[in-house]
């Protein structure tokens, strides 16, 4: 057949790149279709073959000394000497794929790489000693942005209640295929060196359609799980869209503001900082959430004259222990925030609630509150300059809306 007819033709790997068995038995079942490996011919997991009559072809793979670069040519070359063994032995080396490298042969008698199982064991060995140390390293590093970081590592139920379900499953989901795919490279190479070590030899015609469906999704996951991430943060930037002022907003308002604690008051909005005066509402598939920031004036009927902000984020959950873990979120987030520095648990007031929690973080005094699936989380001031912050009062307020 000549240069100008030869067609390439180009299928991505249905085995995992640790599948010894799967890949060398797929790529002789190729052969046998009258598709050929190139030389070099792979790229993210796709190989390129041409297709020429089909004869029956062996391929190998043997451990490389060290694993070649996902996106360039460099690596692990073979040395001239090593070229002329194996080709005196009727192998041709054809690429690096991962920890191995690729041979073919179409000599029916050539022999076999690795005629001693125990030193094909110990290559072998190698490998899963390597995959368990990325297995705990992963590990340790997920541990480790989890103790530094405040995002959703650490705060899961507030993540999913104010950013969203989807994007939490993902996150998790992401972390533990990492996980899965460490630890399952680790048992197979461990597998292999079990029979190595016996005396067996890997079996060159193991049923790879029968694994590929799964190996094709555990391509695919990835990918669908960094959608997942990535809309998830989308809606949570879109939801400046929602923000509304007091004025437009008409739908009902499930907590406490200052004008349910001065219900006889006349109320002059302050707007001198650029978010007071708004509501933000939105929905997650397990929460409806509010933000609501005010600062203002108030004049009571008997002339007293007070200075109120409230900044407060409001949510009702689809279940109590949800509630409950976006509670605990809340708390251990401001009990750590700036490092645990001026944060003081004060005395709470008993309310006809389930929970309430009254601290003061750096300089802010925080009002946290649970009632059934109801959460609310508040910094409070209420303060007419002559007497003590009557934060109390809002408590009262709040407590009595929820119930």
């Amino acid at each position: 057949m000549s240069e100008e007819t030869i067609k390439h033709v180009h299928r991505l790997c249905p085995c995992d790149p640790c599948n010894v068995e799967g890949i060398q038995s797929w790529l002789e079942d190729m052969a046998a279709d009258g598709l050929f490996l190139v030389e070099d011919g792979v790229f993210c997991g796709v190989f390129s073959f041409e297709r020429r009559s089909p004869r029956k072809v062996s391929y190998r793979l043997d451990v490389a000394q060290k694993r070649k670069p996902r996106f360039f040519d460099s690596g692990d070359e073979l040395t001239g000497e090593e070229w002329e063994l194996y080709r005196s032995m009727g192998w041709e080396y054809l690429l690096q794929y991962g920890d191995f490298r690729v041979y073919r042969s179409t000599e029916p008698n050539a022999p076999e790489l690795n005629t001693e199982s125990e030193t094909h064991a110990i290559t072998i060995g190698l490998l899963k000693q390597k995959h368990r140390s990325a297995l705990v390293s992963s590990i340790l590093y997920t541990m480790t942005v989890m103790l530094l970081s405040g995002g959703v590592l650490r705060y899961p139920c507030r993540e999913a209640a104010t950013i969203g379900l989807l994007f939490t499953v993902c996150i998790y989901g992401l972390l533990l295929l990492v996980w899965t795919q460490c630890l399952l490279q680790f048992f197979r190479f461990r597998h292999y060196e079990k029979r190595l070590l016996h005396g067996d030899e890997l079996n060159h015609h193991v049923n790879w359609k029968k694994t590929a469906p799964l190996h094709y999704l555990a391509r695919a996951l990835p990918f669908l799980l960094c959608v997942g991430i990535a809309s998830g943060l989308l809606s949570a930037l879109s939801r400046a869209d929602n923000e509304l002022s007091h004025e437009e907003y008409t739908g009902e308002i499930p907590f406490a503001t200052i004008a349910d604690v001065f219900p006889d008051s006349t109320i002059t909005e302050d707007h001198n900082f650029l978010d007071y005066g708004t509501i933000t509402g939105w929905s997650t598939a397990v929460s409806e959430n509010y933000e609501w920031n005010e600062s203002c004036y108030v004049t009571t009927a008997d002339g007293e004259k007070y200075f109120c902000i409230l900044r407060l984020s409001y949510h009702e959950l689809a279940a109590q222990w949800l509630a409950r873990g976006l509670e605990r979120d809340y708390y251990i987030y401001d009990a750590n925030r700036y490092h645990g520095k001026r944060f003081t648990d004060l005395p709470a007031p008993t309310l006809a609630v389930d929970s309430i929690r009254v601290y003061n973080n750096y300089g802010t005094l925080c009002v946290l509150m649970r009632e059934g699936s109801k959460v609310a989380q508040a910094t409070v001031t209420i303060d007419n300059h002559t007497n003590e912050n009557q934060w109390q009062l809002w408590a009262q307020a709040m407590a009595e809306k929820l119930t």
